[in-house]
């Protein structure tokens, strides 16, 4: 959504705030649900949670980049047949990780990749959601951080 004004400093304040906008919308899903899982476990977030909380934002920056670049690359249209499918990829993985650690107490990891095989397990916790209201507005607020990047 530039409209190809630069600053003094050649920096396309446009560009640049729609990307912000789409890093604080790509950020909002995983840091949601760590609140919530934090909170639901009646713990309090500490030091050591940072490390989770900067891989996250972390996480997000890159993604946030992969859009971009897709944006910038293929065009809005072109583009769009990648950046729905990462952005319902992104949510839907971490409302995943927020379920496994509910369900079994450790985060999702490569030897998990079994249970998305356990028929009994994907339709009982895989699929379910706890929070689905929460997931709905992560969801929107995602794609619409997105959809004005």
């Amino acid at each position: 959504m530039s409209d190809g004004s630069l600053n003094q400093d050649g920096v396309d304040e446009a560009r640049a705030t729609d990307f912000v906008l789409l890093l604080i919308g790509l950020a909002a899903s995983p840091l949601g649900f760590r609140f919530l899982q934090a909170s639901q476990a009646s713990v309090s977030l500490g030091v050591g949670d940072l490390r989770g909380l900067l891989a996250d934002v972390g996480l997000a920056f890159t993604i946030g980049g992969l859009i971009a670049l897709a944006l910038a690359t293929l065009g809005r249209t072109r583009a769009a047949w990648i950046v729905v499918p990462l952005v319902a990829l992104w949510v839907i993985g971490n409302n995943a990780n927020l379920e496994h650690v509910r369900n079994l107490g450790t985060l999702l990891g490569v030897a998990n990749i079994a249970f998305l095989f356990d028929g009994t397990f994907f339709s009982g916790s895989a699929i379910h959601l706890s929070h689905p209201v929460l997931f709905a507005l992560l969801f929107v607020l995602t794609g619409a951080a997105v959809c004005v990047s």
